[in-house]
């Protein structure tokens, strides 16, 4: 066996590793995954830096305003959005009977029970997916092993992370490096532009939502504003869920004020679709819409809300060495 199948088969128990380590091992998973991230997120300003400091200052420095800025945005939501969040909590059963007592709904009889599942349907899903999100982020970063984990991959990412990409390199065989600096390159560079571009987009439809509930003097705006948000993270399937949740719960305000948000749900859905996640993601992740939905859902069958979250950058990620194995079976194939 030549070297260029020895390095598919390598990069092919990596890709089942990276499978294995979601499924069977999430919050390890969310460990590497978010000091990843963050790597990702903060190196570009440790390399300024690198210019007047030495390296392991740098990271050190801005990781330590990170941290700072991070406790400060977590102190200001504890404080405001979460006691908003249980007291909308407490009254959506209010809300639930207000929407199945309103005349048009009343007057269909032959879809009141269904509508009546679907609502419940719909309204035990959000609230789990809230629930659950929030419940995952605590218990993610609440354990102090889980923080000093995560910080100190983090630290060393950012300090050294060079160092360790090459070290990887050099595992595999001298003629095949440059084809694995290429991919690491290539999964770095596609992880970036889908973390930071996603970033992006949930501040952006936060603020959005946030300041059409501001300027309609809707109830439970900032919870709304941090849902859609957090959506955001789950391509497709999210948006929709924090569209359809908001909408029908303005219609128990008024059923002319559900319509209205139906109107701004809609149209922002769609900008944000067609202009703001193209001209920011662009065609890097190259993965199909019914591919995204698929992964989805199975991920969240299988792990919950966790693996929704770590669904799509592990698919890129799949992607991209699966396109990289196919690529040496092809030259393979042709230089034989």
């Amino acid at each position: 066996m030549g070297s260029r199948q020895l390095t598919s088969l390598g990069l092919g128990l990596f890709m089942a590793g990276i499978i294995l380590s979601v499924a069977y091992l999430p919050q390890f998973a969310v460990v590497i995954f978010v000091s990843l991230v963050l790597n990702l997120l903060l190196s570009g300003l440790v390399d300024r830096m690198e210019a007047r400091v030495p390296r392991l200052l740098a990271a050190f420095s801005v990781l330590f305003c990170f941290v700072l800025l991070m406790v400060v945005v977590f102190v200001i939501l504890y404080a405001t959005v979460v006691p908003m969040g249980q007291d909308f909590v407490n009254k959506l059963p209010q809300m639930v009977a207000s929407f199945m007592a309103l005349p048009w709904v009343k007057e269909m009889p032959i879809f009141g029970e269904e509508i009546n599942t679907a609502w419940t349907q719909l309204t035990k899903f959000s609230v789990g997916f809230m629930s659950s999100s929030l419940s995952m982020l605590v218990s993610a970063f609440s354990r102090v092993i889980d923080i000093v984990l995560i910080l100190l991959s983090t630290y060393y990412l950012l300090a050294e992370g060079a160092k360790i990409k090459g070290w990887l390199v050099s595992l595999f065989a001298a003629d095949q490096q440059g084809r694995i600096t290429a991919l690491l390159e290539n999964i770095l560079q596609s992880l970036r532009v889908f973390i930071i571009s996603q970033i992006k987009i949930c501040l952006l439809m936060g603020a959005v939502v946030y300041s059409y509930f501001a300027y309609r003097d809707l109830p439970y705006g900032p919870v709304f504003a941090v849902f859609s948000g957090v959506c955001e993270f789950f391509p497709l399937v999210g948006p929709v869920i924090a569209s359809c949740f908001a909408s029908l719960i303005m219609v128990t305000v008024s059923p002319v004020i559900g319509f209205h948000t139906i109107i701004f749900f809609l149209f922002v859905t769609q900008l944000n679709h067609n202009l703001i996640y193209p001209s920011l993601v662009g065609h890097s992740l190259r993965l199909h819409p019914l591919a995204i939905i698929l992964g989805l859902t199975l991920a969240g069958e299988l792990i919950g809300p966790l693996g929704m979250f770590l669904a799509v950058p592990t698919m890129v990620t799949l992607r991209l060495v699966v396109e990289d194995i196919h690529r040496a079976f092809v030259e393979n194939e042709t230089n034989e």
